[in-house]
Parts: structure tokens; C-alpha cells; sequence
């Protein structure tokens, strides 16, 4: 996006210009319609911006780290930019994803503590002690295997009737 942000503003005699990057993600998003984050449409913004004013925008993949000149040069400056803490924000959006992503993680510690500090469960504990490792595991929640799990149902009482528990309550 910054490269269109200053091409645009450049002078120049011919209004064609490639934009080489290893990005392919970046390519295939801007060419799925159903794609709608922020810097991607900014950036199909600015395209069709330019295409307007009869610049001819191409995107073009090239191989990363393969010892292209430009590009290890635009990874030199990128990496020598990133190191530099003078420079203000260009971007100072957050994606969604991590939003989602970090109340997923609170929503989990929440559950933890209150699950560690609850005298319910007891034997739902013996099972599953941390939360994050039971959201982790693919199981085929069934009734039977709620009932063992939980404690309910007959379990105890069949336990029992095989003398592997002393009390079947």
C-alpha cells in the first residue's frame, strides 16, 4: 500500500508499474471478492484509484530469499524500518482474528480459574484437571460417556456391585 501511496505522488512519463512481491497470499487475496479486511481493501482502493487516473497497476509474484536484487534489497529496508522506533504507525489497525484469538485465551483462563477454585465436578476433574488441554481433545460426546465422566447415572452403583468402589454413592 505504501508503494501506491508514493508512486502516486511521483512524476512520471509513463504510468505503468509492476509491484514484485513474495507475497502470493496477498496476491490471491486481492483478487478474492470475498476477501473484505481492512488493508486489503484499502489496497484494492488505491488500484482502482490509480487505474483511474490511466495508471496500469501489475502485481507480480516473485520467489522469496532466491537472490532476486530488488527484492533482497526491499527485505534489507523493510527489516532496517521495522528496527527503526522513530517512525510513526502506517497501520495501527487490529485484525479481528486477533481479537477473536485473545478473548478466546481470557475466556479460557477465566474458565480455568473458576474451574480450580469450584468444589463441583469432582470427578469431571479427575478426567479433564486443565480446561485448555479437555477444548484441545476430539471427543464423541455420547450419554454414556457424560455419565462416566460426570459421575451420574449408574456408574458408581455398577462399580460398586463389582467391589471396585466401596461406596456406591
Amino acid at each position: 500500500m505504501t508503494a501506491l501511496q508514493y508512486i502516486k505522488t511521483t512524476q512520471r512519463t509513463d504510468q505503468k508499474i509492476t509491484i514484485y512481491t513474495y507475497s502470493k497470499i496477498t496476491i490471491d487475496k486481492l483478487w478474492n471478492v470475498k476477501i473484505h479486511t481492512y488493508l486489503i481493501e484499502e489496497s484494492r482502493r488505491k488500484i482502482i484509484e490509480m487505474n483511474t487516473a490511466n495508471w496500469e497497476v501489475k502485481l507480480c509474484w516473485v520467489k522469496a530469499h532466491a537472490g532476486i536484487m530488488g527484492n533482497e534489497l526491499a527485505d534489507t529496508l523493510a527489516k532496517k524500518t521495522a528496527k527503526n522506533e522513530s517512525l510513526t504507525e502506517e497501520y495501527n489497525r487490529i485484525p479481528k482474528s486477533v481479537v477473536t484469538r485473545e478473548l478466546e485465551e481470557e475466556s479460557v483462563r477465566k474458565w480455568q480459574r473458576n474451574w480450580t477454585q469450584t468444589t463441583k465436578g469432582s470427578t469431571t476433574k479427575e478426567y479433564f484437571p486443565s480446561v485448555e488441554e479437555r477444548l484441545k481433545m476430539k471427543l464423541n460426546l455420547t450419554q454414556k460417556f457424560t455419565a462416566i465422566v460426570t459421575g451420574h447415572g449408574k456408574t458408581k452403583a455398577y462399580l460398586h456391585r463389582f467391589k471396585i468402589i466401596e461406596d456406591p454413592t
